[in-house]
């Protein structure tokens, strides 16, 4: 199963959107997590340079299933999922 950082963004208008690197891939949740606690400063400012209006990200390790079923409107609340661990 691969594992993706992603991120549910909200822009200063509220508008929320979701954004995940589909190159930036995991092998399991404790390498996704890993990467992202020694990078979360860095991934952080990259988000807020390519979307300079963001206001608030969530970011959290996910696998490609639940991402996709996210992205189908499949999930209703986008924190409450089968892999909710918070980073």
């Amino acid at each position: 199963m691969k594992w993706f950082i992603f991120a549910l963004v909200t822009f200063a208008s509220g508008e929320q959107d979701i954004k995940y690197h589909e190159h930036l891939s995991f092998d399991s949740y404790v390498e996704c997590v890993s990467f992202y606690q020694k990078n979360s400063h860095g991934l952080l400012s990259g988000l807020k340079r390519v979307y300079p209006n963001i206001k608030d990200a969530k970011i959290r390790c996910l696998d490609l299933k639940t991402i996709l079923e996210i992205e189908r409107g499949e999930k209703e609340n986008l924190w409450k999922f089968k892999q909710e661990k918070e980073l």
